[in-house]
């Protein structure tokens, strides 16, 4: 991946022993993208010089593709006789290529709700709620940071100094990007023994004055808290339920709007 300006650049090995080459550019340069596509490709590619070789050494083997219909939106996932799964849920910009993943995820969710249910070990109805918010609970903070990647947002300062910091560690590196895809807890890594260990001698500047705000800012980026982190004291009209957060009276009388809803 390869992030220039408002402009990003993802490269993969793909079937029949082909590479593909994905560029998302802003929605408002659409029309100007459209009337020469090739063109604005190639000087998108030529921001990386490196990679634009490689790329000139190739031969192109299909058209190219393109779309600028890739709204995010999130639909209740349940009704009587259906469910939804992956995008037809939750759909979001391509940007995180979080769709097939997300897909799995939700397929998984599913299956265990509608066991559940057949099994009787709760009321199929309530399952598919519990599945509904599980759901919301585990997409939500991709869904937010997604768009904001989508709308270029700028990295923040302290993500930067972290990367660099990173770089030559192999082993401090892979747990990075562990914890960023949710492969081991977020806090294994995003705490503060952790960045301590980075900078060892910092420098003026080097350190963020708050170490409370370098955490939370990283766990931000890399993977947003979920609403409830955020806003602690405030329901959000879809908020995923938590009955140690709400309290059981609360937390069922909740469901019990979810039933009739």
């Amino acid at each position: 991946m390869y992030l220039r300006g408002k402009r990003v650049i993802f490269g993969f090995s793909t079937n029949d022993n082909l590479f593909a080459i994905f560029i998302g550019w802003p929605i408002e340069e659409f029309r100007s993208v459209k009337a020469d596509i090739e063109g604005q490709f190639m000087r998108v590619v030529h921001l990386v010089p490196g990679f634009a070789e490689r790329v000139r050494c190739g031969r192109r083997e299909e058209r190219f593709y393109g779309s600028a219909d890739v709204g995010s939106f999130l639909r209740r996932p349940i009704g009587p006789g259906w469910a939804l799964v992956g995008d037809a849920g939750c759909h979001k910009d391509p940007f995180m290529a979080l769709g097939i993943c997300d897909a799995f995820r939700d397929a998984d969710f599913l299956v265990a709700a509608v066991h559940e249910g057949l099994a009787g070990e709760n009321s199929l109805d309530e399952a598919l709620i519990r599945y509904k918010l599980r759901r919301n609970e585990a997409t939500m903070a991709d869904y937010r940071e997604n768009i904001d990647r989508a709308k270029f947002v700028p990295m923040p300062a302290e993500a930067l100094q972290l990367r660099a910091a990173l770089r030559g560690n192999q082993d401090e590196t892979r747990r990075f990007i562990m914890a960023s895809e949710g492969m081991i807890p977020p806090k294994e890594f995003f705490n503060p023994r952790t960045w301590s260990g980075f900078w060892s001698t910092p420098k003026p500047g080097q350190v963020p004055r708050n170490a409370q705000v370098f955490y939370l800012s990283l766990i931000s980026f890399v993977r947003p808290p979920t609403m409830f982190e955020q806003e602690p004291n405030r329901l959000l009209p879809d908020a995923p339920l938590h009955p140690e957060l709400l309290g059981q009276a609360e937390y069922q009388l909740r469901l019990a709007k979810e039933r009739t809803g």
